[in-house]
């Protein structure tokens, strides 16, 4: 806002001219934080499917919850959680 109210600034581009440059700014600011929490959403979405498929293949081979939770070292109850 202070900028606008400079006559140079004024007469380099004019308020509304700002303005959308600004509200282009916040949507591509928007647009990239977006992206990045999608990309961080699908990356833990898929660590926690490769956790499952894993232990399913331990329970496969005859592993006990118990033995699982000792070799993954997590608790009985996450890898409950993980089966779901």
């Amino acid at each position: 806002n202070k900028i606008n109210k400079d006559y140079v600034f004024r007469e380099y581009m004019t308020k509304e001219e700002d303005d959308e440059k600004m509200l282009n700014t916040l949507v591509s600011r928007a647009k990239k934080e977006g992206i990045e929490q999608g990309i961080s959403k699908g990356l833990q979405q898929g660590i926690e499917q490769n956790k499952k498929e894993f232990i399913d293949k331990l329970i496969s081979k005859q592993y006990t919850i118990k033995q699982i939770s000792e070799l993954l070292d997590i608790t009985e109850d996450e890898i409950e959680k993980i089966l779901k």
